[in-house]
This record gives structure tokens, C-alpha cells and sequence, in this order.
């Protein structure tokens, strides 16, 4: 599975973190999801990208050109108006959810802090020789290649307890980060978590769902 940051790979064993959701906290790329740095996507690490990696020569698309420009806000490529939120609450609708997140992950110093709302499927990564599970809200991007599945979205902490995997969910809560194994990532503190009856786009592309 390929992960885009979303919230999240992997440096232990983002193809969270998201070949993200492959993020740490920084910005999209594919790696593998798995968290024993944490990771959104299956089994792999939780990727850091450094900084030389994200100079090399970009491909056309979304993805390429956030990692060629991790300094540059999403927005310079999408209109504004499409994701701009009231200060108070971040809300990542369906429309714009692929640049949203992104923009998030490339900005999170913007965003650290705020309320963050969204809907998405809740995944869950088990490390049972860490005692460790983590949950993770996201959607399905477009693939690092063939096969692949990315996700993207952010890993979630949620005090009650969690409804079962796969649930469509939405979830508001405020964006942090944390340190675990040198590695700093980012997740929600959520102060909401509602099933949903109705599921959403599971499958999004650069220009929405």
C-alpha cells in the first residue's frame, strides 16, 4: 500500500506514515503505512522525507509538485476561496479534501492548534509485540503506482472507545504533534468522533472526490 502524509509512515520495518499517510510531519509523498515510527497505510515505515529528497526533478501532477515545493502552500495551485475555514474550525470537505490535507501537512505550522473537521473510513494499525495500536481517519488517493492504494488523511486520538474498522466517521478535533523514536508527528486530539450512516467518497483525486 502506498500512503500519502496523511497522516502518516512509518520508519520501522508512510510505503499512517500514509509507498501517509508516509508522513511524518512534514510533507505528501508515498510510503507505507505502519507505525513503529507510525504509519497510515499497511505495513512499512514512517518516512521523514528530507529535504534534498523533495529537490529532485518533479513529475506533472498534484503530489510531485507539493514535494518539489514543500515550502510553497498548495494554494498557489488551487483557488483560496475552495478551502479558506473560519478561524475558529478547519473544515475538509470532499471537494478539496486531496489539497486541503496536503496543504496542511506542507503548512502544519499554520495549522497546528486549530479545530479540524473532516469525514473519513477509521483504520486501525496493530503492533502487538508494542502493545500498540493507532487509528487513523482517511480516504483513498491517487496510487504511487499501479496496485497501490494511498491514503490519505491524519492519525486520531480518541478517548472513548473506538467504533469498528472501516466505520465512516466524522471527526473535529485539534491538530498536535508528538515525538516517538526521534520522529515528530502529527495527529488529531479529537473532541468529536460520530458514525456516520451515509459514507462518503472513499476514492478521491486531485481534483476532488
Amino acid at each position: 500500500m502506498c500512503y500519502i502524509p496523511g497522516g502518516i509512515a512509518i520508519q520501522k520495518a508512510i510505503t499512517i506514515g500514509l509507498c501517509f499517510f508516509f508522513i511524518l510531519v512534514s510533507v505528501p509523498g508515498c510510503n507505507s503505512r505502519g507505525k513503529s515510527g507510525v504509519g497510515l497505510t499497511g505495513a512499512a515505515e514512517k518516512i521523514e522525507p528530507d529535504e534534498e529528497e523533495l529537490t529532485e526533478e518533479p513529475e506533472p501532477g498534484l503530489l510531485a509538485a507539493a514535494a518539489a515545493h514543500p515550502l510553497e502552500p498548495l494554494a498557489t495551485q488551487f483557488p483560496a476561496q475552495k478551502y479558506e475555514q473560519p478561524e475558529d474550525v478547519v473544515e475538509i470537505t470532499e471537494s478539496v479534501f486531496l489539497p486541503q490535507v496536503i496543504d496542511i501537512y506542507v503548512n502544519r505550522n499554520k495549522y497546528l492548534g486549530k479545530t479540524i473537521r473532516y469525514e473519513g473510513s477509521l483504520e486501525k494499525e496493530d503492533y502487538p509485540a508494542l502493545g500498540l495500536s493507532y487509528y487513523y481517519v482517511d480516504r483513498i488517493g491517487p496510487a504511487c503506482h499501479e496496485g497501490a492504494d494511498n491514503r490519505l488523511g491524519f492519525e486520531v486520538s480518541w478517548d472513548d472507545p473506538y467504533p469498528a474498522a472501516h466505520s465512516w466517521v466524522e471527526v473535529t478535533g485539534r491538530l498536535d504533534s508528538y515525538e516517538e523514536n526521534g520522529r515528530t508527528f502529527l495527529h488529531l486530539i479529537l473532541s468529536s468522533l460520530k458514525v456516520l450512516d451515509q459514507r462518503g467518497a472513499e476514492h478521491i483525486t486531485d481534483s476532488g472526490a
